[in-house]
């Protein structure tokens, strides 16, 4: 299983000063079977609609690349369930997208190889490294050397 922690974000609004708070669980990051050889980058987005009480009651798939190929590289069955447990405030629609891969072509400049990024309804960009498991680097260390 990928790294999980529970870590609470306070991004201070300048108009009124008042404190909103993020409770998020880092969504762990874990290859499946095909992909622990693969060398490959791969973008899942989603939106997510947050109640009043901080709780996401929505949450839709807007893009994933590895619905459109034969094989699944990650289980990102993982970051839906992940999202699901988020506390967010304030209330209103959020986006998050997961950049996950082997590889770190096409990764921005001054940006860690795996992330994930969420942008609240107010625009502000909160961005977390995503990293892999020790279980899953040794393996494909392990297939690498295999080769």
């Amino acid at each position: 299983m990928g790294l999980t922690l529970l870590m609470s974000v306070f991004i201070f609004a300048q108009e009124n000063k008042s404190a909103e708070t993020k409770k998020i669980t880092v969504c762990p990051f874990q290859l499946a079977e095909s992909g622990r050889a693969a060398n490959f980058r791969l973008n899942f987005s989603y939106r997510l609609e947050v109640g009043a009480t901080g709780k996401v009651s929505k949450l839709d798939e807007i893009l994933n690349y590895q619905r459109q190929k034969k094989f699944k590289f990650v289980r990102d069955e993982l970051f839906v369930d992940c999202m699901k447990q988020w506390q967010l405030e304030p209330a209103g629609k959020y986006f998050v997208s997961f950049y996950v891969g082997t590889t770190s072509n096409g990764v921005p400049e001054n940006m860690p190889q795996n992330y994930m990024r969420i942008v609240d309804p107010n625009k502000r960009v909160l961005i977390i490294e995503l990293s892999f498991s020790e279980s899953d680097i040794l393996k494909i260390n392990e297939t690498k050397k295999e080769q």
